[in-house]
C-alpha cells in the first residue's frame, strides 16, 4: 500500500512541466530585464551593480549574491 503511495508521488512529479520546477544552481541572465529586475530587488541592489557583478563573476546565483550582498551592506 505504502509504495502505491510512493510511485503515484513519482509520477505526479514527473508531469510537473520542467520550466515549473526550481534550478538547483540558478542563473541570472543579464540580458532579461525580467531576470536583472527580479534579482537586483531580491539582493537589494542596483541593476548596475548586478550586472558588473555578474561581468566578473559569471552568472551563477551562488557566486554573485555574497559579493553584491557584502557591497551593498557595508
Amino acid at each position: 500500500h505504502l509504495s502505491q503511495h510512493r510511485l503515484r508521488f513519482y509520477v505526479q512529479a514527473d508531469l510537473v512541466p520542467s520550466s515549473a520546477k526550481v534550478p538547483d544552481d540558478p542563473v541570472i541572465d543579464v540580458d532579461n530585464w525580467q531576470d536583472v529586475s527580479y534579482w537586483s530587488r531580491k539582493f537589494g541592489c542596483t541593476q548596475s551593480v548586478l550586472r558588473a557583478a555578474v561581468n566578473v563573476l559569471g552568472p551563477r546565483v551562488k557566486d554573485v549574491e555574497p559579493y553584491v550582498q557584502r557591497r551593498t551592506h557595508r
